[in-house]
C-alpha cells in the first residue's frame, strides 16, 4: 500500500468516527473516494507539497463533524474533481454515478464552468453568481463552500501574498456574511431547519434572485460598492488603498495581533471637527474581523502602484 493510500485510509477512519452511518454507506463513500483518487492522482498542494486528495477528505470530515448528511459528505469528497481534472473526471461522470442532490452540489461549487451540466444554455457571469444561484435552491451549496474555504484558509500561508489577499477579500465579502446568516459557527447544522430559516431570511429582506443576494452580502461589510468596484478590487486587491473613517475602529485595528506584519499604514489624518481618515494597504492575507463597514472608493484605487 502506497503512502498516499495509507493517508487516505487514515482520513477515512477519522470520517468514520464522525459519521454514524459510515458503514451503511461505505460502498458509495468508497466510490466517491475512488473517483477523487483518479482526479487528484499525482496532484500535490502547490506550496506545502501534500497530496491534494487530503484536502477534499478533510473537508468531508469537517462536514461530518457538523452535518449528518451523506449528500454533503459525498459532494465534499468530489468537490474539486471536475474543476481540477476535467480530462480525468467529467461532470457527466458525477451525474451518472450519483444522484441529483450530489451532482447539483458538486456542479454548484465547480468554479471554472459557468453553467450547469444539464442547463448549458443558462450561462452565469462568474463563479459567484453560479454558487449563489445554487445556494438559493439548496443551502448545502453554501455549507460546502464555507467548509472548503475554512480549510483553505488554514493553509493560506503557503500561498503567494497576492493570492492570500484575494482569497481573504472574497471570504470577507461573501463567505463570512453567509456563515453568519446560516449560523455555521454554532453547534451541529440541521439542514432542514437552516434551509427554512434561510428562506425566511430572503423573504424578510425581499431578496428574490442571486444578483440581489450578492449585493446584499457585499453590503454587509463594504460601503459604496457596485459591480465595477468589486471587480476592480478583486482583480487588484494587493494594490488597492483601503480607508477607515471611524477612529474607534482604527484603534481596535491597531490592537489586533500581527497588525504591523500585515498592514502598511500610508497616512493618518485628523481634523479639528474630529473627522478622521486612515489609509492603508494589506500586505498579506489577513483582514480585520471587526463588525464594522470598510469603505473602498474610486478615489482610493491605486492599481498602478
Amino acid at each position: 500500500m502506497s503512502k498516499i493510500d495509507n493517508l487516505i485510509k487514515k482520513y477515512l477512519k477519522e470520517l468514520k468516527q464522525n459519521y454514524k452511518d459510515f458503514d451503511k454507506n461505505l460502498f458509495i463513500i468508497q466510490k466517491a473516494v475512488d473517483i477523487a483518487k483518479i482526479a487528484h492522482e499525482w496532484q500535490f498542494r502547490k506550496y506545502s507539497g501534500k497530496p491534494f486528495i487530503l484536502h477534499p477528505l478533510r473537508v468531508a470530515i469537517m462536514v461530518a463533524q457538523r452535518c449528518d448528511d451523506l449528500d454533503l459528505i459525498l459532494a465534499a469528497i468530489l468537490h474539486d474533481t471536475v474543476e481540477d481534472s476535467p480530462e480525468k473526471v467529467s461532470m457527466e461522470t458525477i451525474y451518472k454515478e450519483f444522484w441529483d442532490e450530489v451532482w447539483f452540489l458538486v456542479d454548484s461549487v465547480t468554479d471554472n464552468v459557468f453553467y450547469y451540466y444539464q442547463k448549458k444554455d443558462n450561462i452565469f457571469d462568474d463563479k459567484v453568481d453560479k454558487l449563489l444561484y445554487g445556494g438559493m435552491k439548496d443551502i448545502r451549496c453554501f455549507v460546502l463552500k464555507i467548509f472548503d474555504r475554512e480549510h483553505n484558509l488554514k493553509t493560506l500561508d503557503w500561498l503567494k501574498e497576492k493570492k492570500q489577499i484575494r482569497m481573504w477579500f472574497e471570504t470577507q465579502a461573501l463567505y463570512i456574511p453567509l456563515k453568519e446568516i446560516l449560523n455555521c459557527d454554532y453547534g451541529n447544522i440541521k439542514i432542514d431547519v437552516a434551509q427554512k430559516n434561510f428562506d425566511d431570511y430572503l423573504k424578510k429582506y425581499k431578496i428574490s434572485d442571486f444578483d440581489e443576494l450578492k449585493w446584499f452580502l457585499y453590503s454587509k461589510l463594504f460601503n459604496n460598492f457596485d459591480k465595477e468596484t468589486f471587480n476592480v478590487v478583486y482583480k487588484n486587491t494587493q494594490n488597492v488603498i483601503w480607508k477607515i473613517e471611524d477612529i474607534e475602529m482604527y484603534k481596535k485595528l491597531v490592537e489586533t495581533k500581527n497588525f504591523d506584519e500585515n498592514v502598511d499604514v500610508l497616512s493618518i489624518e485628523r481634523w479639528l471637527d474630529d473627522s478622521f481618515l486612515c489609509t492603508f494597504v494589506y500586505k498579506k492575507g489577513w483582514f480585520y474581523k471587526h463588525n464594522a463597514k470598510v469603505s473602498i472608493q474610486d478615489t482610493y484605487f491605486n492599481i498602478n502602484k
